[in-house]
């Protein structure tokens, strides 16, 4: 998982940030002062380690964040951004990585710029010659010519010798099968290149083992995210939103159950379409007659339901509390919280953080479990605040400015 997010240059991240991800991570703070930057960087990180070959490159436009070409992404004024961060990985192993971002015109469209990796530098632990190391790499793109740089050694390949175009894509491609320039071996080095020096050879084979040690994300973070606003539901559909599985009907209705919204849910076959019901206190009903609230969240409560479970997955949530009554909003909190997957939440939703501290304070969840993050923005400065909470549900380390307006209209509420 990461665990630490940088990021510098991308939108109104000027200045290098480097902030923490726990389990539960909430992003809040004012409109336009980089919440969802910071959910679409964080998708895009998890993507780097990971290339899927079927998918088109820039990890920056993978739904529901679209963030389009380099002049979108850049800080204004700057040629390059930087975006990494701490993986914790399943064998408990860490990797530190950051990619370095620059231009390129779109073959596609001569007038497009899209974004290309120029460097990425990696840190990890390795074990050489029985002793524990940091290691640290640099992979670099210079026109026809890649340069691996380490410590104390340098080798170059040459671009004609490396197929995939971007850093991201050769590592997860290649490097993570083995799958290395002149098969990773000495003599295929000597049968390639002539007059090889015993330095670069050396340089080589200290390469190749270093990026055989690397430690690499096998099958990538899963990640599922989803916007502030869903496609509204119909009343008819040519397929069974329930999959005709009765696990996942029996799940959602469970959800649904928990955060008070509905008893049980249900497909029933009405000609050639079906049709999704709800059942509450009233009675039974088509979802599109029981109210936006239920079927605006209806899609994220079935993906919820199948991985809620799953300590592998991240769910990258906008706004969930919109459409939602106050109590449903904390009920559902709850219902994530004591859930094993890891959730980055942007909102807007006091009753959400309340919540949270309040399962804390009930030991439902230990307080390194939650990290609030506000994003405050000043002077065309954009800072994000990592604030704590103690045992007691207690905000430890509030900035100056969090929280002042609910404040104020208490204040104004009262006649103060």
């Amino acid at each position: 998982m990461i665990s630490e997010i940088y990021i510098q240059n991308i939108r109104g991240f000027k200045a290098l940030s480097k902030t923490r991800i726990r389990r539960l991570t909430l992003l809040v703070g004012e409109n336009s002062t980089g919440k969802t930057t910071f959910l679409g960087a964080y998708n895009a990180l998890a993507q780097l380690l990971y290339k899927n070959p079927n998918e088109i490159y820039n990890p920056f436009n993978k739904g529901p964040f679209d963030f389009g070409t380099f002049q979108n992404i850049v800080h204004k004024g700057e040629k390059e951004f930087l975006l990494g961060g701490s993986f914790q990985m399943k064998n408990k192993k860490k990797l530190d990585v950051e990619f370095t971002f620059g231009n390129k015109l779109s073959k596609l469209n001569n007038s497009k710029i899209d974004i290309t990796e120029k460097m990425a530098k990696f840190k990890f632990d390795v074990v050489l010659d029985n002793n524990l190391k940091k290691e640290i790499l640099s992979i670099k793109k210079e026109k026809n010519v890649w340069k691996i740089i380490g410590d104390s050694y340098q080798f170059e390949f040459r671009g004609d010798v490396i197929s995939q175009k971007e850093i991201s894509a050769w590592l997860s491609e290649s490097v993570a099968k083995n799958l290395l320039p002149y098969h990773g071996e000495s003599q295929s080095l000597k049968s390639y290149e002539a007059n090889v020096s015993d330095k670069k050879q050396a340089d080589f084979n200290r390469t190749v083992q270093t990026l055989r040690k690397m430690p690499l994300l096998e099958e990538g973070i899963k990640i599922i995210a989803f916007p502030p606003i869903h496609p509204e539901i119909e009343r008819f559909h040519t397929s069974n939103l329930l999959e005709n599985n009765e696990n996942i009907q029996k799940s959602i209705s469970k959800i649904g159950q928990k955060i008070d919204l509905f008893s049980n849910i249900r497909t029933k076959k009405s000609g050639g379409f079906y049709e999704l019901l709800i059942k509450s206190l009233n009675g039974e009903f088509n979802i599109k007659d029981v109210g936006f609230g239920v079927s605006s969240i209806f899609p994220f409560l079935k993906k919820l339901s199948s991985s809620i479970d799953d300590e592998e997955t991240v769910f990258l949530l906008q706004q969930p509390e919109i459409h939602l009554h106050p109590k449903a909003q904390a009920e559902m909190t709850q219902l994530l919280a004591e859930s094993k997957s890891h959730f980055l939440i942007e909102t807007h939703s006091d009753y959400i953080i309340k919540r949270l501290r309040i399962c804390i304070m009930k030991e439902i969840i230990k307080p390194n479990d939650l990290q609030i993050l506000y994003f405050e923005q000043k002077t065309n400065k954009l800072k994000i605040h990592e604030i704590n909470v103690d045992k007691d549900g207690n905000l430890t380390n509030p900035p100056k400015n969090y929280g002042a307006f609910f404040l104020k209209e208490s204040d104004d509420l009262l006649g103060f």
